[in-house]
């Protein structure tokens, strides 16, 4: 399943904004057909409604940047590449022994290319903590699986109160 992509934060109260531009536009329409007769400038009124319009035109497109750079900031979720559950965000990378991305060989000689997450709501663990073949002295690990299809993704690790997930990086992708 994919994520919706047709919904932007915030879209309501652009709805409100815009919303609330016309009735302004209409409030002025209004002013400007109610005080024509009473000898007010044409020109003047028009000028005025120009100089609103082109400022709420402003204060709207100015609304829509911040709120794309916003959605950009917020939402830089990875996915589990086999099924898209949305499994941690890069904001969560964080380093171990100096670094967030290790290359690591197990006793069978596979070799991981992983990054290290402090929080990985996607993931299930399982499997007894072991010190056994760990890649990060200290640590216990266990197995991390994609808590939607359960597939192995990488290694949950823990120590005293401190954890964090090591996941495989081409188990995860930035597309949903």
């Amino acid at each position: 399943m994919s994520r919706n992509k047709d919904c932007v934060p915030g879209f309501q109260s652009i709805l409100v904004t815009l919303f609330i531009f016309l009735i302004k536009i209409i409030t002025m329409v209004t002013v400007v057909t109610q005080n024509s007769f009473l000898g007010l400038d044409w020109e003047t009124l028009i000028k005025a409604f120009q100089h609103f319009q082109e400022k709420s035109f402003k204060e709207i497109k100015a609304r829509l940047d911040r709120l794309t750079q916003k959605k950009e900031r917020i939402d830089p979720t990875l996915y589990c590449r086999f099924c898209s559950n949305g499994i941690t965000s890069t904001d969560n990378a964080i380093q171990i022994n100096g670094s967030v991305e290790h290359q690591c060989t197990n006793p069978q000689g596979n070799t991981f290319d992983i990054s290290c997450f402090s929080i990985a709501k996607g993931c299930v663990q399982t499997g007894t903590p072991t010190f056994e073949h760990t890649w990060f002295d200290g640590y216990t690990w266990r197995f991390a699986l994609c808590a939607r299809c359960h597939t192995h993704i990488g290694w949950f690790y823990q120590r005293d109160h401190h954890n964090f997930y090591g996941l495989i990086r081409n188990a995860l992708t930035d597309i949903s």
